[in-house]
């Protein structure tokens, strides 16, 4: 077909210029990949590393004050990652109030990497856990239909969340499914989804164009190479998921996925799925609930016009059985906050973020953290040096309640910064 040999050409087009990218020289100096990027950060110290990719790598920081733990990702400036940062920052910001999306805690710039600071998951993510359910019982289907829903249930209504507020998050899957220790179910931990690197707001374009997401779960329509609804893009992703998580397997591997070459070259992967995809050509779960196997079947349609929608879903016999009330309710709570607290913090806060993020390829640092959100504890400010006045009119350290960004000193040498060289008075810079 026409279309398929279109989608190989651009397949090696890719392949060409990852190829290519290899070749690269790394945007950031060896040296200072291998040291702490937060030594000296009077608000952070690095406790470990937790992971790390091709666009950059993840820590386990501490906050020196609160002793909270922190995850920050470390992207480095001036990289292709950077204006994806912009937008996962933004739209974090915007979904900041849901307790099932990871919350976002600052945004900062070290001499050479952009940092987003947000929340720890403490139990890992969704695939970890599934791996793990495996070996334990030693078995290759999922989890139980009961266990499975009550993680898909909080992932639904989280992006039911993000659909709500415009954000289409485009990469929804297991391993951007967190989870965290839940007080009151020790052995069902809470989930939060993570990661908006890829998401697009519908008030800057109503319909998606950019051919993007993990292979195993990007729907049909996004391989068309034409402009697609991402929140309906969004669903087949969770009926990737939901497939994933009560059979142990994905709906659109073949054999060939398999093979030594497809492990190593996700591209091939794409190629040898393409079909199966587009034709939603899948087998069945026999051994789920009919209601199970009939939502799977709705989220999995090829056609995106036909496809079941959130609504749908929220109102499935299968979604709706053992639906704890706190998460029936909450979205229309969340939504009522948004509309008269968060939308209004993330405009405020908006332009400090963009200045940020837009400064990633120069040397001079900017710290920004979200207005005070409700529940949280105001931090007094930390004033700096000696030409403070009362009442909060000299310069100090960026703390939650205060919407002035702090600009950070841009000579200190990576690796070397102390407080006093993180810290300057933001009257003396450009």
């Amino acid at each position: 077909m026409v279309q398929q040999s279109v989608f190989r050409a651009e397949l090696c087009a890719l392949d060409r210029q990852e190829q290519a990218a290899a070749r690269l020289p790394p945007a950031v100096p060896p040296q200072e990949s291998v040291r702490d990027p937060l030594k000296g950060h009077p608000t952070y110290k690095k406790l470990s590393d937790i992971n790390h990719g091709s666009s950059g790598f993840v820590q386990l920081a501490e906050h020196r004050r609160t002793g909270e733990h922190i995850a920050i990702k470390f992207i480095p400036q001036g990289s292709e990652s950077v204006k994806r940062a912009e937008k996962e920052i933004l739209n974090m910001r915007l979904c900041n109030l849901h307790p099932h999306i990871i919350q976002f805690h600052e945004v900062f710039l070290t001499p050479a990497y952009i940092a987003i600071a947000i929340e720890y998951a403490d139990c890992g993510n969704l695939a970890d856990y599934l791996a793990s359910h495996r070996m334990s019982k030693q078995r290759q289907k999922g989890l139980r239909e009961n266990m499975a829903r009550w993680f898909f249930q909080q992932a639904v209504v989280a992006l039911d969340f993000c659909h709500a507020m415009g954000i289409a998050n485009r990469d929804i899957k297991l391993e951007n499914c967190l989870l965290v220790s839940n007080p009151n179910a020790a052995d069902w931990p809470l989930l939060k989804l993570c990661d908006f690197g890829f998401s697009k707001d519908e008030y800057t374009d109503s319909l998606c164009k950019t051919a993007c997401g993990t292979p195993e779960y990007v729907a049909p329509e996004v391989l068309q190479y034409s402009k697609y609804d991402g929140k309906a893009a969004d669903i087949w992703s969770c009926g990737v998921l939901l497939y994933v998580v009560v059979t142990g397997s994905f709906p659109f591997r073949s054999a060939a996925e398999s093979s030594a070459e497809s492990k190593l070259n996700p591209m091939v992967q794409l190629q040898h799925m393409f079909p199966r995809i587009v034709a939603a050509d899948y087998e069945r779960p026999k051994h789920v609930s009919a209601d199970c196997r009939n939502l799977v079947e709705r989220m999995l349609t090829a056609d995106c016009s036909k496809r079941i929608t959130m609504g749908e879903i929220l109102t499935h016999p299968w979604f709706r059985q053992g639906l704890p009330s706190y998460l029936a309710s909450l979205n229309e709570e969340r939504l009522a906050l948004s509309e008269t607290a968060a939308y209004g913090m993330c405009r405020q806060d908006k332009a400090d973020i963009l200045r940020i993020t837009r400064q990633a390829n120069m040397k001079a640092v900017t710290c920004v953290k979200p207005t005070k959100t409700l529940g949280s504890a105001e931090e007094p400010p930390t004033r700096l040096g000696s030409d403070a006045q009362a009442g909060g009119q000299g310069p100090s350290h960026r703390q939650s309640g205060d919407d002035r960004p702090t600009r950070l000193g841009s000579d200190a040498k990576p690796g070397t910064q102390g407080p006093s060289d993180w810290m300057v008075d933001p009257r003396n810079q450009d």
